[in-house]
């Protein structure tokens, strides 16, 4: 009515106020009425839900008590916090239900069904896990399944050359895990130099003199650390160095020891 009254003032505020307390219409209801309807609302409601229903089949209805199959996906319990946002929904949800079920709770037996529903999880679980592992069992053996609990590995002979190898193979992943962690330090030292070199002195009022001083004191650090390393590394030379010649003397010496033995044997 406004717009048609004013079709060039619709974004007057002031004449849309004259306007509407010229114009305006109320309704007044009846509280009391209003409750009486709430209530004959509500009465109908609980009439309705004591209505007697048909009769629930058995195909209409799942139990937890229904026999858990091998196939059956199984998960495992949650944890839910009861003042978390998913807690309280779960409580909501749990007192309604219960509020239709009626009766006491938790119920006389509630421990033993629960004991027994998670006994049945568990033996599911184990089931399938022991199907896994027979079929993985018999795609490894050419299709011959082994129903024992054995280990899979046995016992392993090795002899003088698997050893030496699997020695060598040792020595070289922790001379790679060494390299690897010594180009880490490295690179942390590098950008570490590199980030104080961007914050001065003139710059203490942003970054903090304690800040500054710091980095430089973990850059001297790291530096030691470096530098006690390398002593380290060049000690560690020097004595594989001095094993290696004696062992190399010791191997001369029984083979001289042994080259004179045989040629005893021969005279």
């Amino acid at each position: 009515d406004f717009e048609a009254a004013y079709p060039d003032k619709t974004s007057d505020g002031a004449l849309w106020q004259a306007f509407f307390r010229g114009h305006a219409k109320f309704v007044t209801r009846c509280q009391i009425c209003l409750d009486q309807q709430r209530l004959a609302e509500l009465a109908r409601k609980r009439a309705g839900q004591h209505k007697v229903a048909r009769v629930a089949r058995a195909v209409d209805i799942s139990s937890d008590e229904d026999e858990v199959h091998d196939d059956d996906e199984v998960y495992e319990p949650v944890i839910v916090s009861r003042t978390s946002v998913e807690g309280q929904a779960v409580l909501k949800w749990l007192t309604a239900a219960r509020r239709r079920l009626g009766g006491e709770f938790p119920r006389p037996d509630a421990r033993e069904q629960m004991e027994a529903y998670a006994q049945k999880l568990k033996d599911a679980t184990l089931r399938k896990a022991r199907r896994q592992k027979r079929r993985g069992g018999a795609q490894g053996d050419g299709g011959v399944a082994d129903d024992s609990d054995a280990p899979g590995y046995g016992s392993v002979l090795l002899n003088a050359a698997s050893t030496a190898l699997l020695q060598l193979w040792v020595h070289k992943a922790r001379d790679s895990l060494r390299v690897r962690l010594k180009d880490k330090a490295s690179a942390i030292r590098s950008d570490l130099a590199a980030a104080l070199e961007q914050i001065k002195e003139e710059d203490d009022w942003f970054f903090g003199a304690d800040f500054r001083n710091e980095g430089h004191l973990l850059v001297k650090q790291g530096a030691e650390l470096a530098e006690e390393i390398r002593s380290a590394e060049s000690d560690a030379d020097v004595q594989i160095a001095t094993l290696k010649a004696g062992l190399e003397k010791v191997r001369l010496d029984v083979n001289q020891a042994i080259d004179s033995a045989t040629a005893a044997l021969e005279e």
